[in-house]
C-alpha cells in the first residue's frame, strides 16, 4: 500500500508499508544512478555520517530505505517564513549541513552533487542527507556548499531579507568554523544560481 508519493524529478520515491513498518521503496530510472547511489551507501558503512539505512533492495534498480519521519530543510525554509519555526532552528540546520557535507567528502572523497534541500532531514537535533545518485569526484566541497547557497536564495519567495541572514550565517560558519574557501564558495555560487534561474525561466515559457 503507498501511503505518500515523495516529490521526485527522476525516480519513482513512495512511502510504503513493508514488512509491516513504514518504509520508503524508491525506483530508480536508470541502472547507473542506481548502483551510484548504491555504492555511497557501500562507503558509508561503518561512518557515523546520518543517513537512512538500505533495509533491502527492491525488484530491478530499486531499494527499500528506512523512513525518517523528519522535515526536509526546504520545509523548514517555507515555516520559516510563514514564521511558525524560528529562524535559528533553520541556521542551526543549514549549519549541521555544512558540517554533514564536510564529512562525507572526507568519507567518499567526492562531491554530493545534488545539495537540494529536499535531501535533507532535521528531527530537531539530527540532520540526515540522503540521494546520493549524482555523487560526483569532480567538485570540491565549496563547490557543494556554493550549490546549497544558490538552492537556499532561489526558493520562493526568492531572495528575501530571511534568506539573505541565513546566507550570511552559512557562509560565515563555513568559512570560519570549517576553513573552507570563500573565493572558491562564491563562484559555485553565482554558477548554480545561474542554472537554477535558467531552468526557471525555461519552465515558464
Amino acid at each position: 500500500m503507498i501511503w505518500r508519493e515523495f516529490y521526485s524529478r527522476r525516480n519513482k520515491v513512495s512511502l510504503v508499508r513493508h514488512n509491516g513498518d513504514a518504509t520508503v521503496r524508491k525506483q530508480f530510472s536508470n541502472e547507473e544512478d542506481y548502483e551510484r547511489e548504491k555504492g555511497i551507501y557501500l562507503q558509508l558503512e561503518g561512518s557515523d555520517i546520518p543517513r537512512p539505512r538500505v533495509l533491502e533492495e527492491y525488484a530491478k534498480n530499486g531499494m527499500y530505505l528506512e523512513y525518517i519521519d523528519a522535515p526536509t530543510l526546504c520545509e523548514l525554509l517555507e515555516y520559516a517564513e510563514e514564521g511558525t519555526v524560528d529562524e535559528k532552528t533553520v541556521c542551526a540546520a543549514y549549519c549541521l549541513m555544512v558540517d554533514w557535507l564536510t564529512a562525507f567528502h572526507e568519507v567518499t572523497e567526492k562531491g554530493m552533487g545534488d545539495t537540494n534541500a529536499r535531501n535533507f532531514l532535521f528531527d530537531g537535533l539530527v540532520l540526515y542527507g540522503l540521494d546520493f545518485e549524482n555523487t560526483t569526484q569532480d567538485s570540491s566541497i565549496e563547490d557543494d556548499i556554493g550549490q546549497a547557497l544558490a538552492y537556499l536564495m532561489a526558493y520562493e519567495p526568492t531572495d528575501s531579507q530571511l534568506k539573505q541572514r541565513l546566507f550570511e550565517s552559512i557562509t560565515h560558519y563555513a568559512i570560519e568554523q570549517k576553513q573552507l574557501s570563500e573565493s572558491s564558495i562564491q563562484p559555485a555560487y553565482v554558477r548554480e544560481r545561474k542554472i537554477l534561474t535558467d531552468r526557471r525561466n525555461n519552465m515558464r515559457r
